[in-house]
């Protein structure tokens, strides 16, 4: 059963729709990167993409493109400077499931979806809407995914919770792939679920959802990062850092990216990098920089970048206010710690304790076996100094 067939246009409206007030979805469209009207490449000579998130209300279709929704509801308000960004740290729930190589690298399962999608012959994405009041958090979903993936309904690197999905009409631009149209085969708008109908029907359970937050000390970067000029230089950059400092950058392998997405992670200040799929588990940060220096780029390891961490340390050394705490000098100390000693002796010691030398006018200490002068001894004892004449 088909149910409705609906143009382009027409599914992004559902789909914006579906956001609570306040929240938007997002429009992802992928474009050639151009310098000075010619496309750019990256260093292995595949085609540099760039993806670009806009409105769902500000979508006008203008022929052929590779357009994207994303599965997030997004804040608007988190925004920074009103500059769209398809972050998870933007969006609290999320309004869709998308499973990915349905036909291909993952199974059909028994529960019929929201809509159907072709993004290249014979390869499918199945749609699933939640409910207004069944949307999970972002955490829930991340949870449920994972275990979704695990089970082999989806590609096991699609289990963020803001994945980019094809929409009706989209052109697929990766290698082999001929330009293929994505054709919406079937559409139930009546289709709704909760996240525990999903996972009850493809008997699957979620482990338990995250929900610690973590603080983070975010250290200013002024852009000194050598690796990241030379990704810049060399059309390695997709995306621009976001809020918390991640641009987008060309995957290594983005040749077994399942969804067309060829972008990956790297932070500057740290030299991290990440992919989220399935295929990339292995390339680590470590890794990463050894590929890219590879390449020709800076060699270097991971870590927070010493000039990062030292310009910290001396801004945070600038606010505190200097004392008299390490004035005194070692023997200035030891005195004083010895005073403190004395003070503690009970009255009744004292003649167990000390003697008193005539000869130099001082007291003898047995237990530690040194002469405390009468100046000394009277500072602490002032009551007793006369019980020893």
């Amino acid at each position: 059963m088909a149910g409705r067939i609906i143009s382009q246009v027409d599914f992004i409206e559902y789909l914006q729709g579906l956001a609570a007030e306040g929240e938007t979805s997002l429009i992802v469209r992928q474009k050639p990167k151009m310098k000075g009207g010619q496309p750019l490449v990256h260093v292995d000579g595949t085609a540099a993409y760039v993806w670009m998130p806009s409105l769902p209300e500000n979508f006008t279709a203008r022929g052929q493109g590779s357009w994207y929704g994303n599965t997030g509801s997004f804040i608007l308000s988190r925004f920074v400077d009103g500059k769209l960004s398809a972050s998870a740290a933007n969006c609290e729930y999320v309004l869709v499931m998308v499973l990915d190589d349905i036909g291909t690298k993952s199974k059909a399962p028994s529960l019929e979806p929201t809509w159907k999608i072709e993004t290249s012959a014979g390869n499918y994405q199945w749609g699933y809407t939640f409910s207004i009041d069944g949307a999970p958090t972002k955490n829930e979903f991340s949870a449920a995914i994972k275990a979704i993936a695990a089970a082999g309904y989806t590609d096991g690197g699609a289990i963020n919770p803001v994945r980019n999905f094809r929409l009706p009409g989209s052109v697929n631009l990766k290698p082999g792939k001929n330009f293929f149209e994505s054709r919406l085969l079937e559409f139930h708008p009546e289709r709704e679920f909760t996240l525990e109908q999903i996972c009850a029907a493809l008997s699957v359970v979620p482990g338990t959802a995250d929900t610690a937050q973590t603080r983070f000390v975010k250290l200013a970067d002024g852009g000194g990062d050598d690796v990241l000029a030379w990704l810049s230089e060399n059309n390695e950059v997709i995306e621009e850092g976001n809020a918390e400092g991640w641009y987008g950058v060309l995957c290594p392998n983005s040749d077994e990216h399942t969804d067309g997405n060829p972008m990956a992670r790297y932070h500057p200040t740290s030299r991290s990098f990440c992919c989220w799929h399935e295929h990339c588990s292995h390339i680590n940060s470590s890794r990463y920089l050894e590929i890219v220096a590879g390449w020709g780029a800076p060699k270097h390891t991971p870590g927070i970048r010493p000039e990062l961490l030292h310009n910290a340390f001396n801004a945070a050394l600038s606010t505190i206010t200097p004392t008299g705490m390490f004035t005194k000098t070692t023997d200035a100390l030891l005195e004083e710690m010895d005073s403190r000693e004395l003070g503690r002796v009970q009255k009744g010691e004292w003649h167990k304790r000390f003697a008193y030398v005539l000869v130099n006018d001082s007291y003898f200490d047995l237990e530690f076996r040194r002469e405390v002068s009468r100046t000394a001894f009277n500072a602490i004892f002032p009551s007793c100094a006369l019980c020893f004449h």
